[in-house]
């Protein structure tokens, strides 16, 4: 009687008659706490759904990037004492990081399947919880190589699922207008995990922590996010109204997303552009060295690389939601970052000059790629959400190679003109291109664009 009589009311009108049924019934201490029990999960409940509710899974969906990228960085900034502590070659330091690029090829797709399957909470939670199993097992390794490998392993395993569900987020919890910030603010959330691997590592071992006690306090920093994901993440607000759109993923979706020619010239385009920013990122002492700068030029060139990215992340994506377009500010800032390739070959550059100049791509590249991808994926409709990120993540892993040719045609006295005049030229001629593609077809009500109002239901 008391349960349908609590299914019956909301949690206000069915508090007093639950508390009064109790007392005549002289058990007022039995029934009270399973009383409050309920009325504390139905307002729990009635908070998520709240359209606001949406920015608590934003945050949540922030964190565990964070605590990833953590993972991955931890030990490139230290390999020579990583070394050291493991006993083995700064080369076998480096198969730390390579492993995730090796693991996300052939996972890339079963993890965008799984986010679609079986929803964000699902496929994002237990993502996050491999990554507080494998900084555990990589903590209680010791000095041991090869454990230390295995916990890598499963956290490289773990970041499929999370990478593929940046674009589901925002198709289930946003509407339209916000979605490519709510892409442009995932993509930041990577970037300062690495910033902060990159600071927090040495600044540990300066205050006298071990390899192994930073591999700890990483591991612990990712169980915290892992717990509050699974607690306060949802799959869907159901007050989005193409939220449901989105579908297991089907070699059908596949086949439609890249029968799309805007869609083929995108993957293009986020290859090249992932391609220099990963390139800098690598040979950023090689680069400053072949042109006659100071090693300390090589640090400048990658903070501000940095920088410029988390700041174009944020401002072209804002810009793209606010004009309602997505090829302009995708196309635009790969022209100009063109031209930008010939600062990092000019012999005795103004350090400052150079810095500015990496500042720059970084704020066009990173900052445009965002938006790309959602164009790409409101261009690829009806393609799962999880499918079409999927492929960019895939694509993104495979613009190592861009990487590996920047060093394969390097020149006798170690100058990548050859390498940086072919990247220049490709950014070019596909922004170009880019600019030619239409904007995504929608209808006269757009799905997912209405004005916000209380959910009714969240899955």
């Amino acid at each position: 009687m008391q349960r349908d009589y609590w299914r019956s009311k909301g949690p206000v009108q069915s508090w007093r008659p639950l508390a009064r049924m109790s007392t005549r019934r002289g058990a007022t201490c039995q029934h009270l706490p399973h009383a409050i029990i309920r009325l504390t999960r139905v307002c729990c409940v009635s908070a998520m759904l709240r359209p606001g509710y949406r920015w608590v899974v934003l945050v949540v969906s922030v964190l565990v990037n964070i605590t990833i990228q953590l993972q991955w960085i931890a030990l490139s900034p230290v390999s020579a004492t990583a070394a050291e502590f493991y006993g083995v070659s700064t080369t076998l330091v480096g198969y730390f990081s390579i492993v995730f690029m090796v693991a996300f090829i052939p996972l890339s797709i079963p993890a965008a399947w799984l986010v679609d399957r079986r929803g964000l909470r699902f496929a994002v939670g237990l993502g996050s919880v491999l990554v507080g199993l494998g900084g555990t097992v990589r903590y209680f390794a010791g000095t041991s190589y090869a454990v230390a490998m295995v916990g890598t392993l499963l956290v490289a395993a773990a970041q499929p699922l999370l990478f593929n569900a940046w674009t589901t987020v925002a198709g289930k919890w946003f509407p339209r207008r916000q979605r490519a910030t709510v892409v442009s603010v995932l993509t930041l959330a990577m970037m300062i995990g690495v910033a902060l691997g990159t600071a927090l590592t040495p600044a540990l071992l300066d205050a006298g922590f071990t390899i192994n006690q930073t591999l700890g306090i990483y591991a612990v920093a990712a169980w915290i996010t892992a717990l509050a994901y699974v607690l306060l993440a949802r799959d869907a607000d159901r007050s989005i109204t193409d939220a449901d759109q989105a579908r297991a993923l089907e070699l059908a979706g596949l086949k439609h997303a890249m029968a799309q020619r805007p869609f083929q010239v995108f993957l293009l385009a986020l290859f090249v552009a992932l391609g220099v920013f990963n390139g800098l990122s690598t040979w950023a002492l090689q680069v400053v060295s072949a042109i006659g700068l100071p090693e300390e030029a090589a640090e400048i060139m990658l903070e501000a690389l940095l920088v410029g990215g988390v700041i174009g992340a944020l401002a072209l994506g804002a810009a793209s939601d606010h004009t309602g377009r997505r090829v302009p500010w995708t196309a635009i800032p790969m022209i100009i970052a063109a031209p930008l390739m010939a600062a990092f070959v000019i012999p005795q550059l103004s350090v400052w000059l150079l810095g500015a100049c990496a500042f720059t791509v970084g704020f066009l590249l990173t900052g445009a790629m965002p938006v790309g991808m959602q164009y790409a994926s409101e261009i690829a409709a009806p393609t799962p959400e999880g499918a079409s990120s999927g492929l960019f993540q895939l694509v993104g892993q495979a613009s190592f190679v861009v990487v590996l040719f920047m060093d394969g045609v390097r020149g006798g006295d170690g100058s990548f003109l050859v390498s940086f005049a072919i990247l220049g030229l490709l950014l070019a001629v596909i922004g170009i291109w880019m600019a030619r593609q239409p904007e995504p077809v929608l209808d006269a009500v757009i799905p997912g664009d209405l004005p916000d109002e209380p959910a009714r239901e969240t899955v």
